[in-house]
């Protein structure tokens, strides 16, 4: 991370974020796939390269904002609301105030990509939820690496998509056509959550869902 000797959550802010399509990288590996053993390989080579892909354009749009003037934000820096702001003046760029800020990848439809990939989301197989759960710590785990090669806030996101879980879905029917479990419905299911139409008791809703909020640091 940038500057560990103040791990505080205060004057600090999100500069950029990347959500993935989870459901459509699952539904690439299995149509060029003979088994889900292959699929399963495929899907994580298909999310690695669109990993790196997010956080390299993450990294160039810092470049790019770090390049404003403090007097362009007058609240957060001339106010002294970012750390570190009230160091500058009006006319310095914002960059190495800006990295305190975080830098986050974000996914959806868990839920959508191991029914494509298994036949079954994580709330109906113990053994889906733990394919589940390896998906979403390798994303941790490579926001972590990122953080320490890059000496910046990158994190996971599991992103709240009002917008996104629609549009994702309709991009994915207009080019896939309809495939049951998947793209049969309008919205992909947010981030790790299990699909909200599947019958289930709070309890195990919570208890299923809860070992993902350590693993999304983002949020």
């Amino acid at each position: 991370m940038y500057d560990p000797t103040r791990q505080i959550s205060v004057g600090r802010g999100n500069c950029s974020f990347t959500s993935l399509n989870l459901p459509r990288f699952a539904i690439d590996a299995v149509k060029s796939s003979s088994s889900t053993e292959v699929a399963e390989k495929k899907f994580y080579a298909i999310l690695d390269k669109y990993l790196e892909m997010a956080a390299d354009q993450l990294y160039d749009r810092l470049l790019i904002q770090g390049k404003r003037l403090v007097k362009n934000f007058p609240f957060l820096m001339e106010q002294g609301i970012w750390i570190d702001s009230d160091k500058l003046k009006p006319d310095d760029q914002i960059l190495e105030i800006i990295k305190h800020g975080s830098l986050s990848i974000g996914f959806i439809g868990l839920a959508e990509a191991l029914t494509m990939l298994y036949g079954k989301h994580h709330g109906e197989s113990e053994e889906v939820w733990k394919k589940g759960y390896a998906i979403i710590k390798h994303m941790r785990e490579f926001t972590d690496r990122r953080a320490e090669k890059m000496k910046l806030n990158y994190s996971l996101l599991a992103t709240p998509a009002e917008g996104l879980s629609g549009k994702f879905v309709r991009m994915d029917k207009k080019k896939y056509g309809i495939i049951k479990g998947v793209t049969d419905k309008e919205y992909y299911t947010n981030s790790f959550h299990i699909p909200v139409g599947f019958e289930i008791s709070a309890y195990d809703k919570i208890r299923l869902e809860a070992p993902f909020h350590a693993l999304c640091n983002a949020g």
